[in-house]
């Protein structure tokens, strides 16, 4: 029987998701390629949607990140599994100009088969380049 992961993260990201299973293999989801259309993202100066929600960035995995994003900008995988797996979820998370920002599962949820999932608060701060944070 298959079994449809489906994640939903919302608020600032900078992905690519990258989830490790149990048996040490890697799979790397990149934002930029899920369905961006008709998602609306938080701007200082707009507010970018859709296709608009990708940037560039020469550090960025695939040099693209999907950034700007907020309640009505969740990014959604969906990955089918014939058997269910225990998996590690790796997402690089950035802050914009707006300062130090605290994340956690209340602030920035991330839900696995529509339940969400617990994790440790953690910070971000922006980085010293404006055009690349």
């Amino acid at each position: 029987m298959k079994k449809l992961l489906a994640l939903m993260l919302a608020l600032c990201l900078t992905l690519p998701v990258c989830a490790a299973l149990a048996d040490d293999i890697e799979y790397e989801f990149e934002a930029e390629y899920t369905y961006l259309e008709g998602l609306e993202g938080l701007g200082v100066s707009g507010s970018p949607t859709g296709i608009g929600l990708a940037s560039e960035s020469s550090k960025a995995s695939n040099e693209f990140y999907v950034g700007n994003l907020g309640v009505n900008s969740p990014i959604t995988f969906k990955i089918t599994s014939d058997q269910a797996a225990v998996a590690t979820l790796k997402i690089p998370v950035g802050t914009n100009v707006l300062g130090a920002q605290k994340w956690n599962p209340t602030s920035f949820i991330i839900t696995v088969n529509g339940e969400a999932i617990e994790y440790e608060e953690f910070e971000t701060v922006p980085g010293d380049d404006v055009s690349d944070q």
